[in-house]
């Protein structure tokens, strides 16, 4: 039974991470690529677009898919965060893989989204990027830099934990779950209240749009306002990486004085 189980956990953290990783590679090229699309009656005022679009039904249940679609995922990424549902997964021998597990129904259910989102060609604002090299090396510098900080930022707060894979390798040699062990209560009350980076670059990306659908427009309120409700790091949390990168600032220092040392 215990060969089978480390089997199917990993399976899990396998089958979690290349979701996960085409999933955000589809998202990030979803939000970041040029839109293209000719856009109904691009002449009209952003009023006069609404009304039409309030007398259209077809554009209507669009707009209504798009929504149900983008508060699914709020749903599914908040729903298997409950104590409750991770403690069922624990029930049945799968701790070490709950992170793994609530990666990969998140990856589903976004990838989901992706392949019936239905774009609505009436906008709120459009540009033409290409108009000049300077608009079009503003927008790719910026939603580039947003995405590397986001992958950065991944990595600095540990990806291989991040995307549960370090549990499950922890569990299959036998060692302690690293969360639990190897990191500090501060830092897993930070996890607890942001798990992701960063707020402003998955902002950026979804505001950053060189065309404004309303179908987009009802992505980026949604997953704004629910990033604004969901992340709330505290007084505590600002204290603890302070503290953290006034210590990484010290054993900098340190080394460099060291190298210097040997050096001469």
């Amino acid at each position: 039974m215990s060969a089978l189980q480390n089997l199917v956990l990993l399976l899990i953290g396998i089958t979690s991470f290349v979701f996960t990783f085409v999933s955000i590679g589809k998202l990030a090229w979803f939000l970041s690529a040029v839109y293209q699309t000719k856009v109904e009656n691009e002449n009209l005022s952003t009023g006069d677009q609404v009304k039409e679009v309030l007398s259209n039904k077809l554009v209507l249940n669009a707009l209504f898919v798009d929504a149900s679609l983008a508060i699914l995922f709020i749903f599914v990424h908040s729903f298997f965060r409950i104590d409750s549902v991770k403690g069922f997964w624990t029930k049945i021998g799968l701790k070490s893989a709950v992170r793994s597990i609530y990666c990969l129904v998140s990856a589903l259910s976004l990838l989901f989204l992706l392949k019936h989102w239905k774009i609505v060609p009436y906008s709120f604002w459009e540009f033409d990027i290409y108009t000049t090299n300077f608009r079009y090396w503003c927008f790719f510098l910026a939603h580039s830099l947003a995405w590397t900080i986001i992958y950065a930022g991944s990595l600095l707060m540990d990806l291989p934990e991040l995307l549960g894979i370090k549990q499950i390798v922890y569990h299959l040699q036998g060692l302690p779950h690293p969360c639990e062990y190897y990191k500090s209560e501060q830092l897993n009350t930070l996890y607890s209240h942001i798990r992701h980076p960063s707020f402003i670059c998955l902002t950026l990306s979804l505001w950053g749009a060189n065309c404004m659908t309303f179908d987009r427009f009802i992505l980026a309120s949604l997953w704004t306002l629910y990033m604004f409700l969901a992340w709330n790091p505290d007084s505590k949390d600002y204290e603890y990486q302070k503290i953290q990168l006034t210590r990484k600032k010290l054993e900098l220092n340190q080394r460099t004085t060291m190298q210097q040392r040997v050096y001469w």
